[in-house]
C-alpha cells in the first residue's frame, strides 16, 4: 500500500509542484445576462463565492501537499490528496459549466433550446 501511495503521490507531486496557482476564470457574459433563467444574485454567488472557494482551498492545500511528498509524510499525503483532487476537479467542472452557458440572445441568435429548457426546468 505504501509503495502504491508513493507512486501515486509522486505523480500528483509533479503536477502540483509545477502548477501555477489556480485563478477564477472571467465569464464571457455579465452576471445579469442570464436572467431570467439564472438570477444575477445566484450567478454572482455561484461564480464569485462558490467556485472561488474551490480555488482558494486548492491554492492553500497544494503547497502543503508538495511539502508532505518531499518529507515522505504518508498520513498527510493521504489526507490532502482527496481534498486536492476534489477542489481541482470542482474548479475544472465549474470552468466547463461557465463556458456552456450563454445569454439567451447571443450575437442575435437564440442559444440551444435544449440548454434553455434544461436550465429553466432545473433552476
Amino acid at each position: 500500500m505504501r509503495n502504491m501511495l508513493f507512486k501515486i503521490s509522486r505523480r500528483n507531486y509533479s503536477l502540483v509542484s509545477s502548477a501555477k496557482k489556480l485563478s477564477l476564470p472571467a465569464l464571457d457574459y455579465g452576471y445579469d445576462e442570464l436572467e431570467p433563467i439564472l438570477s444575477k444574485e445566484l450567478l454572482e454567488l455561484h461564480h464569485s463565492k462558490h467556485h472561488q472557494a474551490y480555488i482558494d482551498t486548492y491554492n492553500l492545500i497544494a503547497p502543503e501537499f508538495a511539502k508532505a511528498i518531499e518529507s515522505g509524510d504518508v498520513k498527510t499525503i493521504e489526507t490532502l490528496a482527496k481534498d486536492l483532487n476534489f477542489n481541482a476537479g470542482s474548479h475544472v467542472n465549474h470552468s466547463i459549466y461557465w463556458k456552456n452557458l450563454a445569454p439567451i440572445k447571443s450575437k442575435g441568435k437564440l442559444i440551444n433550446l435544449k440548454l434553455f429548457f434544461f436550465l429553466k426546468f432545473f433552476f
